[in-house]
Order: C-alpha cells, then structure tokens, then sequence
C-alpha cells in the first residue's frame, strides 16, 4: 500500500530513538502492554492483530474522557517506545543487510504501532496546548502560526518524553510548548 511504502521509507531513512525503560526486558511485556503476543494479520500483512484497551476504545469511539492518571499515561508513553524500540531493533539486526520480507512486515507493523501510539498520545493531550495557546495572548502572532507551533512542540515533547522519571506528561509539555 502506498502508506506503507511512505512509512517504510520513513523507518529506514530516519534514525529511531527511544526512551529505555527497565520494564522491557521483562518476558511479558508484549503482553502487558499490548494485551497479547505481537503476530501480524496475516501471511503479508503489515499490522499486528490489535486489542483495545479502554483509552484506547475510548477515544476511538468519541468518548470524552476525563485526565489520564499516572499510570494511563505511563502504560500510553511505554507502549510508544517499546514499539520504537522495537523499530530500532529490527534495524539494527539488518544494518548493512538487505531487509528481508518477513522483517519488512514486522519493521511496518511496529512502525504503524508507533505511530497509532504517538497519535493516541498528542489527541489526548491536544486541548492542553490549545488552552495554553488560547491564553497567550501575542497580538503580532497569528492564532492559526501559535496552533501549529503548539502542535510541534507537542510531538517534539512526546518524542523526548521520559515516562520512567515518574512526573506527569503535562508538567514536562506545558514547558515545552511555552
């Protein structure tokens, strides 16, 4: 598919770091975290059989839900980088090596992983820098330049965000986005 061309393009032609947590060098983490052992679809599929949890069905569904506690958003942020872990991994065996087809899928559907993890992440964190952005009041910068400077400034805070440390996500990204 042409999004899996994109986003195979993408794994191999950026580097993928991660934030290490002890957790994952447990046996079940994959069970933990995803509710199951990480099989694709099918014989060339390009995503993982996937069970929701209840943010995850939540916000799928449309449901507002109220602040995430300490441990939604650490269960949220280590899913996100077990699954960038994972991505670097598999790049990492094949450094130097052509990339199999079997470790092509599997590199995909931990890319997709990563990015419906990351996308989880910054929709339930989208109305903090929006609040934040409502209240700034810079009369020489356009609304419209202040919400997308949020919006990278909320991916860019994902991406470097340490869930290990113990603190909440908002207290590290109101920050950044400031």
């Amino acid at each position: 598919a042409p999004e899996d061309q994109v986003l195979l393009r993408r794994l191999l032609t950026e580097p993928t770091d991660y934030m290490d947590h002890p957790e994952f060098a447990e046996r079940d983490i994959e069970q933990r975290l995803f509710g199951g052992d990480s099989k694709l679809n099918g014989f060339d599929s390009t995503r993982f059989t996937e069970l929701g949890d209840e943010v995850t069905d939540a916000v799928d569904t449309g449901e507002r839900l109220p602040a995430l506690t300490t441990a939604q958003e650490q269960h949220l942020f280590k899913r996100y980088n077990y699954a960038r872990r994972q991505v670097a991994a598999i790049l990492a065996a094949a450094a130097g090596k052509k990339l199999t087809t079997v470790n092509a899928r599997r590199l995909m559907a931990w890319g997709h992983r990563m990015l419906a993890s990351r996308s989880l992440i910054v929709r339930l964190n989208m109305p903090l820098f929006l609040a934040m952005a409502k209240r700034t009041r810079l009369s020489s910068i356009d609304f419209n330049e202040l919400v997308s400077e949020g919006n990278m400034a909320l991916l860019r805070s994902v991406e470097k965000f340490d869930c290990g440390r113990g603190f909440k996500f908002s207290t590290y990204s109101c920050r950044a986005i400031l």
